[in-house]
Formats: C-alpha cells, structure tokens, sequence
C-alpha cells in the first residue's frame, strides 16, 4: 500500500447508556484501518456492526454525548485534535460524505440547485459560476437535463436522481476521499448498477479514494481494492478484494458470502447465520462471533482473538489457519456457516 492519505489507529467510540446516560457503551472497538491516496477500501458488515460510526469519526460528525479515542489522521493532521475552522476546512473541502438517505441530508424546502452550489458560493465563488459548474457535474452523473433539476424542490426527485445529485454534491468542491455510507442502499438493482458505476467512473477519473460502506461482500470486491469485515464493533478481517472472495480466513466473511442471493445458482434453501448479529457493547469474553460460529471451540469462547497477519492481509479468528480453504465461498455455494 502506498503511503496513507488516511490513518485510523485503535478508534474505540462510545456512547452514553443508563439513566441520564451515565454509563457508556462501546459501538467501536479498537478499529485500525489505512487508505492511500486513489485507493478505494470497502467496510462490510451486518447492521449495527459500527461501519457507519466509524466514517463519522473520519470528519468528527458526532451527535452529543459520543466520545471517541484513538487516532485519526488524514494527510499527516490529526482530526481529533483539529480546532473548528480547521475542521470546517476538511468537511468542506478535503473529505465529503454521501449519505445513505439522500431525502434526510437535503432541505426538502430548498431547490436541488441551492443546495448543490451552497459550498461552492461559501468559498467565493460566484454564482454564475457555480451553476454552471454543478450543472456539469450532474451530467457527469448522469443527470442530462441538469438547468431543470436545479428549479426543482428534492420531494420532486426519485430515489436515484436525488442520490445522484448527492455525488454531485459531494465531488463539487474536488475532496481527496469521498466516505459512500451504504449510498445504494434504498435503490432498485437497476438504479444501483448506475450509481456505483457513476462512483467508480468519477474515481478514477478524479483520483479520489473512497471508503465504501456496505453489507453486501460482493458489491464492495466489484468496487474496493481491498475490504475489511467489521463484526461486533471490530475488524475480524481485511484483505484484497479478489483474495477475500475467493479465500476466506474467517467464518463470518464466509456466511456473508454464501447467504447472498446468486441469480446463477440454483439452491433449495438459502444458508444462513444463524442468531442475532450483536453490537461492541453486547460481547463478552472470547470471539464475539464464536456464538454463531458452526466452527467455534471451547477455547474461542475463552479468549478474544487478536487480529493478526496472514497471508494477504489480516483475520482475527483462532483456528484460522486450520480453516484456511475449508471455508465456503460464493464461487462454491453453501456450507456450515
């Protein structure tokens, strides 16, 4: 990997529990994750696993009461330690977010054109000039008739347009990493291959790196140079995109591989994991995921395995060298999971 644009050292989150929020609770735990300059790094997991906290500590977007520790470092500064105007300075123009739910990040009584030259006005630019500038970034997202759309209000939208003038928005102000929060999420396939092409398109011809969020294995390995699997408030494992897909070092990397629906495969019963995914807060002694784990022994139960170097990457699991091509893969169908 080439040196790190972004850096992300033992980020552990928590957040306020108990009456009048006098306990904490844990939703990350001791992530480290790093992206270089262009590179594009998938984070999959089921919901509540903390992929999605973990991209807001990237810009420090926190609702009140989060805390976070550990490091965060984009381009040699340290977020966590930045003062306000530096902070607005990253937000508005080194890093940008696409948000899972475009409809809950627009003001629904402001045009799609207000919004989309807002930042570029904030920093001097005039108005003629950012019209037509945001003009054409929505027809480098597909949005051809893009002079309409900015009169119109975001409610008169569908679900891709207006997901597609949050990308516009998001590559106005030319960031050096863009953070996708599950950005296909509440789209149909068809809307979904469009959109992660127009993202795949306007990264390599912009040079961005991107942290994709996502639940879908195969989706973030189309998309990512590398992916890491996060479970429970942590990362089990992390390796190249190619190699994760076809060689997984964890049960969970596998049971989320073969419990996607493969339109080419012809199945029964679609396998499953069984049991509850759990949050950071919710794990006790021994692997998180050993409960649901058809794999698991006594001594996964005993103690927490470290994530450590294998082959290609990372995996914390104790018998991942003995499972190693043991586990299912989406190529083979299903299996124990």
């Amino acid at each position: 990997m080439t040196d790190a644009l972004l850096q992300v050292s033992d980020l552990t989150i928590t957040v306020p529990a108990g009456e009048y929020g006098a306990d904490r609770r844990p939703v990350v735990s001791g992530v480290n994750l790093q992206i270089g300059a262009g590179e594009a790094l998938g984070l999959v997991g089921e919901s509540g696993s903390g992929k999605s906290m973990t991209a807001r500590a990237v810009m420090r977007l926190f609702a009140p009461g989060v805390q976070a520790t550990g490091t965060v470092v984009f381009d040699g500064c340290e977020v966590f330690a930045m003062e306000d105007e530096q902070l607005r300075l990253l937000r508005a123009h080194r890093i940008a977010m696409i948000f899972q739910d475009p409809r809950a990040h627009i003001n629904p009584v402001r045009t799609v054109g207000a919004f989309l030259i807002e930042g570029l006005c904030a920093s001097g630019v005039s108005t003629r000039d950012a019209e037509r500038r945001v003009t054409s970034l929505l027809a480098e997202v597909g949005i051809s008739d893009g002079s309409r759309r900015m009169a119109q209000l975001p409610h008169e939208l569908s679900g891709g347009l207006l997901q597609r003038v949050m990308i516009a928005s998001a590559v106005a102000m030319d960031p050096d990493l863009l953070l996708a929060d599950e950005p296909t999420t509440a789209l149909d396939v068809t809307t979904q291959s469009e959109v992660m092409a127009i993202l795949a398109q306007l990264r390599t011809e912009r040079g961005l790196a991107l942290l994709f969020i996502t639940h879908d294995l195969e989706l973030a390995a189309a998309t990512c140079d590398s992916t890491a699997v996060m479970y429970a408030g942590s990362i089990v494992e992390r390796q190249s995109s190619r190699q994760l897909l076809t060689h997984p070092y964890h049960p969970y990397s596998s049971g989320l591989m073969v419990s996607r629906p493969d339109l080419d495969a012809v199945r029964q019963r679609l396998p499953v994991i069984e049991g509850q995914p759990i949050a950071a807060f919710e794990a006790g002694e021994g692997c998180a995921f050993a409960p649901r784990c058809g794999y698991s022994q006594p001594a996964c139960l005993a103690t927490t395995p470290a994530l450590v170097a294998v082959q290609g990457g990372e995996v914390a699991c104790h018998r991942a060298s003995e499972l190693q091509g043991q586990l299912p893969t989406a190529m083979e169908g299903g299996g124990d999971v």
